[in-house]
């Protein structure tokens, strides 16, 4: 199973991934994890985000 995370703070989902019941799922084939930083496609200088973009989306659940 594939799955994309899409964050501003990759570190700390990339250390949660590799020290949880998580790391045994990726070593064995079940996980596939791909975290993607959100700032790596920014177009602003310096990596940084505009918060009322980001105000435009919204997350139902």
């Amino acid at each position: 199973m594939r799955i994309d995370i899409l964050t501003l703070f990759p570190n700390i989902i990339e250390a949660y991934i590799q020290e949880s019941i998580i790391k045994r799922a990726r070593e064995k084939g079940i996980l596939d994890i791909h975290v993607v930083n959100i700032r790596d496609y920014t177009l602003l200088k310096m990596g940084k985000l505009m918060i009322h973009l980001m105000e435009e989306v919204r997350v139902w659940f």
